[in-house]
């Protein structure tokens, strides 16, 4: 850069110069030119500058690249450091249900696109996937909404769910097996199970929400009778290892299909629908168990049918197992061993005053119970 002050003299800037490549110094030199306390030398023009500030070309650009070199390493350091942070985050993965069956000590007995079953000598896990995925440990719910789905011919699941199962084993090992109290000649006959899951059953109420069906001569409504008894029945089987899945658990309408959809999504051991009859003929009565038109006799709907009988037959008349003259839907679009119950009459004033009693109801629901735990454990 040519000195301005000696362009004859220089190339560069003269240490002793006023013209300062430095551009912002320049403001400075006239302020300075009449401050002057410790004498420091002045240039032709009259203009002194300390020694602090005259800077080279040379010494400039070198101060300028340690800036540069030094801006680097601290953003290097800064960079370092993020990758090492990132790099100890732990990152969250699925696991196949094949790798947790390995890791948990479980075998797969059964995997589809919606359900998947783990299970040793003593435990089961049984694991839905969405909607609502969920995860039963021998029957004990241990996880709902969980992210879980099919991928590959098996399922995905979060793997932080291995910890929830992993422990709810462990008290599943620690609890000592129940032991098996003679019931009274009153009640059905009791059946010693394992504390482990035995099957999965999907209880469907029939009727709800703006399908009231049978209205009684009192003004019972069908709907709210077999509500109550489906929910006790599913709180019955949950105590006794097995795990269930409800069509609807309060007073709202689902669609036949949707109902036979649930059971074929779920992939069950059984799907029972609870209902009342009715008829024109107010003394008929008695309960009835229909199966599906398409099944044979030895069918395994037909076996399941033939329990209930045998455990509701103790105290209730009993139409036996039978095919409805009608295709009924909820029974003809399922693809697992199905039958639906008729309780009894709520046409006949006796036994819709009997369904209407709570203790009946429950006494029903203990009969249910007992035949579908009789059933799975055949």
């Amino acid at each position: 850069m040519a000195c301005r002050e000696h362009p004859s003299k220089c190339s560069t800037v003269a240490p002793g110069c006023g013209c300062s490549p430095v551009p912002w110094l320049r403001f400075l030199q006239p302020r300075l030119a009449n401050h002057n306390p410790r004498g420091y030398p002045a240039n032709s023009r009259g203009v002194t500058t300390p020694p602090s500030i005259r800077f080279s070309g040379s010494r400039f650009l070198t101060l300028f690249i340690l800036a540069l070199v030094a801006a680097g390493l601290l953003a290097g350091c800064g960079k370092s450091e993020l990758h090492r942070q990132a790099e100890a985050m732990p990152l969250q993965q699925d696991i196949s249900v094949h790798d947790l069956a390995a890791r948990l000590g479980l075998r797969v007995t059964k995997c589809n696109h919606s359900l998947a079953k783990l299970s040793n000598n003593s435990s089961t896990v049984t694991v839905f996937a969405q909607p609502g995925g969920c995860v039963y440990v021998n029957g004990e719910e241990i996880a709902t909404d969980a992210e879980i789905y099919p991928r590959g011919g098996t399922m995905m699941l979060p793997a932080g769910l291995e910890s929830e199962i992993r422990r709810a084993l462990r008290r599943a090992k620690a609890t000592p097996p129940a032991i098996p109290v003679k019931p009274k000649p009153a009640k059905p006959k009791s059946t010693p199970i394992a504390v482990a899951s035995i099957g999965v059953v999907v209880i469907d109420p029939g009727h709800g929400g703006k399908d009231s069906g049978a209205i009684s001569a009192a003004g019972h409504y069908e709907k709210a009778v077999v509500l109550d008894v489906a929910n006790a029945l599913a709180k019955l089987l949950r105590q006794r290892g097995v795990t269930v899945r409800m069509t609807r658990s309060s007073d709202v309408f689902i669609p036949l299909d949707d109902r036979a959809g649930l059971a074929n999504r779920v992939g069950p051991d059984l799907f029972v629908s609870i209902h009342a009859d009715a008829a024109r003929n107010r003394q008929a009565k008695g309960f009835t168990v229909y199966v599906p038109k398409r099944e044979a006799r030895a069918s395994r709907s037909h076996r399941a049918g033939e329990c209930v009988v045998r455990q509701l037959a103790s105290f209730a008349p009993s139409r036996g197992v039978r095919q409805h003259n009608k295709r009924l839907r909820v029974l003809e679009k399922t693809r697992c061993p199905a039958m639906l119950v008729e309780l009894g009459f709520m046409s006949n004033p006796a036994e819709a005053s009997l369904l209407n009693r709570r203790d009946y109801r429950d006494k029903l629901a203990a009969a249910l119970a007992e035949a579908i735990v009789s059933w799975l454990v055949d």
